[in-house]
């Protein structure tokens, strides 16, 4: 997704989309947004803290089900900019045992196991890794892993820096897709060993395929350009974004079959995908001061209101529909649902709060500032 941090907090998010030019149904934006009544059914705020002796950390991802939280953080131990990749699970901080220059550790995934995936830069050593009960594991030197499942396997692309060419990862072996695939990337994975991505064969150009027992599906072309999808939910529908010959970059969904374009203003990016086959995104056009985030449902694109904005970044939507992003330029994680947006509760200080990923189940992690000035990693967990 396209998430950027605040005020030059270290991030690693999922990757990056590649984008496209089409046809969408914008609704039109209410005049005004719902504000949701504080209640005792909203969010409970959870600082996780850091590890010993650390002073900052923050909450890069969480699985599925919720109960993983993957992060970084410094610790009595760490100097300067060096930081220690951490693993939360009800309450216990575990170190993955990685001390790390600048840009350092970045968990970008962590699964419902408990495996941690993510790139790590070691003076001039650069590569992909997984962490798995206790042990880890370089991928290769130029792997870059973008998706893990809850089946332990993980893919992306190793050579960057080169030709690019996509790769599977389990139980220790890695699988090449073929000397018939000339360069491509894995970007997504879901739990059927389904996998997304953008591949060339032979002298074709590149373009978007998923990978399914054994079976190439290529997605057709938009525009004459190559859809590339970034996102994969547990039915093997896939979102993405395209790159129109002009520039820019525009979004599309790939549903039973079907391809549709997603294009509410010229530019568009699509920065997630929920089982229910949802996108969320942020459209702009030539000109305008700010993005605007857009959901799109079943066909329909509708803008989603922000409270006090202007900007939000960072939009994701768990399976129920809820999306959640961080508002700026009052550094708060908004949550709309049905039309009604609210503010998470901080851990401390309100104004400071900064999303890093949502389960599928609506559970929220990230950074927010404590009581006390610090800023840690935060969880925001539903009654």
């Amino acid at each position: 997704m396209a998430h950027s941090p605040a005020r030059g907090r270290k991030w690693t998010g999922r990757l990056g989309a590649l984008v496209v030019v089409a046809v969408g149904v914008l609704s039109a934006a209410p005049s005004s947004p719902a504000f949701a009544t504080p209640t005792a059914n909203r969010p409970r705020a959870v600082g996780l803290g850091t590890l010993p002796g650390g002073t900052y950390s923050f909450a890069t991802a969480v699985s599925d089900d919720g109960k993983m939280v993957a992060g970084y953080s410094n610790s009595a131990t760490t100097l300067g900019e060096q930081q220690h990749g951490f693993l939360w699970n009800k309450g216990v901080f575990t170190d993955l045992g990685l001390m790390l220059d600048y840009p350092g550790f970045g968990p970008t995934a962590v699964n419902n196991l408990g495996q941690v995936i993510g790139y790590l830069v070691v003076y001039d050593q650069a590569g992909g890794f997984i962490w798995s009960h206790g042990v880890l594991t370089r991928l290769a030197r130029d792997a870059n892993p973008n998706a893990l499942n809850n089946r332990g396997q993980v893919v992306g692309a190793v050579g960057y820096g080169g030709t690019p060419r996509p790769f599977l990862w389990e139980n220790g072996v890695m699988t090449d897709f073929g000397a018939d695939v000339t360069s491509g990337i894995a970007t997504a994975i879901n739990d059927r060993g389904e996998i997304a991505g953008v591949a060339a064969y032979g002298t074709d150009p590149a373009t978007g395929v998923i990978w399914r027992h054994g079976m190439t599906v290529k997605l057709p072309a938009i525009a004459g350009q190559a859809a590339v999808p970034t996102f994969i939910n547990s039915h093997g529908n896939v979102a993405g974004n395209y790159q129109p010959s002009d520039g820019g970059s525009q979004g599309f969904v790939w549903f039973d079959g079907r391809l549709t374009a997603v294009a509410p203003r010229a530019y568009t990016l699509i920065t997630d995908f929920n089982d229910r086959g949802e996108a969320v995104g942020l459209a702009i056009n030539p000109g305008d001061p700010v993005w605007m985030p857009f959901v799109w449902r079943n066909g329909v694109i509708t803008e989603v209101t922000v409270l006090a904005g202007p900007n939000i970044r960072n939009p994701q939507i768990d399976n129920r529909g809820r999306i959640v992003a961080t508002e700026v330029p009052a550094v708060r994680i908004s949550v709309t649902r049905n039309g009604v947006v609210s503010y998470l509760p901080s851990v401390g200080t309100p104004g400071d709060d900064e999303l890093g990923g949502v389960s599928k189940h609506g559970v929220i992690v990230g950074g927010s500032r404590t009581s006390e000035g610090l800023f840690q990693a935060a969880a925001w967990f539903s009654p």
